[in-house]
């Protein structure tokens, strides 16, 4: 799928409130770059995605973003559910969730 198909079948999943249609482009685009563990790939991916909706200066706001602290939350949580996995032998699952 290109950037092109992607913004297409986004805009058409949106009209139709067909958020499967979504989620499974999105799992399938990101599971072809994990599998070849190509993240820049992955980034470019979307950033050329997002160069077809926006205009210039939103773009560029939407690129400065800094996601440190969400990244260092969320590897401080999984690391919290990993302990507890391993110090728990009797634990089936961990469920976890994020809030922004």
């Amino acid at each position: 799928m290109t950037p092109e198909q992607l913004v297409k079948e986004h805009i058409e999943s949106n009209k139709a409130r067909n958020w499967d249609l979504y989620e499974n482009n999105r799992h399938s685009i990101n599971q072809s770059f994990v599998d070849k563990q190509d993240w820049d790939g992955l980034d470019n991916f979307y950033i050329d995605a997002l160069k077809l909706v926006l205009k210039p200066d939103e773009l560029e706001k939407v690129l400065s973003y800094d996601f440190k602290s969400f990244q260092d939350g969320l590897l401080t949580a999984l690391q919290k559910a990993n302990e507890k996995a391993k110090s728990d032998p009797s634990l089936k699952a961990i469920y976890f969730e994020y809030d922004t």
